[in-house]
């Protein structure tokens, strides 16, 4: 990648893994910035990840892409 202006935002369904498919075709890595919102929702969205890991390793298997990058800040702040 050369620069900031080589990278795409794409919205993809992320319980089917032919739109994350057709969204990483052509690209060479996968950024991930899921997010839940607070602590006390995370419990529920622990399914969301692990489906959606999943789903990007299948796409990523069927594109070549071999790079994923994970933004995460589940965990590090209290609930006031």
């Amino acid at each position: 990648m050369e620069g900031v202006a080589d990278i795409e935002v794409a919205r993809v369904d992320l319980q089917d893994s032919e739109t994350v498919e057709a969204a990483l075709r052509g690209s060479e890595a996968l950024v991930s910035c899921l997010g839940h919102g607070s602590l006390s929702a995370s419990s529920k969205f622990t399914v969301l990840y692990s489906t959606s890991t999943r789903t990007y390793i299948q796409a990523m298997g069927r594109t070549g892409v071999r790079r994923i990058l994970v933004l995460s800040s589940g965990g590090t702040v209290e609930d006031p």
